[in-house]
């Protein structure tokens, strides 16, 4: 007598529950599509998915789960989801880029959001 499980849909190395993920979206500005529920405390959204390869529950960022949705393919640890629109928020695959740490730390220079040990390297004039 256990509840019923929710219905997951395949993505490449995980499931997700799909309705939760499109229902927690947002139009945003510049064509951002919000997260609307659990943020990690950084500001990136947060949801549980099922990894296929043991069946247990995980927590991942949104974005990540965007990007395998954008991309149609998996996204192995190593590589990371950048966003080029610096809304830590958005899942809008328009607005994400795989890549290395240099290609995030090109993006975040560019966007001005850069920030060697903290500090701030833009002045604000």
């Amino acid at each position: 007598m256990g509840r019923k499980s929710k219905p997951r849909t395949p993505l490449h190395d995980i499931e997700i529950n799909m309705d939760y993920f499109l229902r927690h979206q947002q139009p945003g500005e510049n064509g951002c599509i919000e997260w609307n529920a659990g943020m990690h405390r950084q500001g990136y959204g947060m949801m549980s998915a099922w990894r296929l390869s043991d069946d247990r529950k995980i927590m991942t960022t949104t974005h990540r789960v965007a990007a395998r949705i954008g991309f149609d393919r998996a996204i192995d640890s190593s590589e990371m989801v950048i966003h080029t629109c610096s809304n830590m928020r958005c899942c809008n695959p328009d607005h994400l880029e795989i890549g290395d740490r240099y290609d995030m730390h090109r993006i975040m220079n560019k966007n001005k959001r850069y920030r060697p040990r903290g500090k701030n390297i833009y002045p604000t004039t």
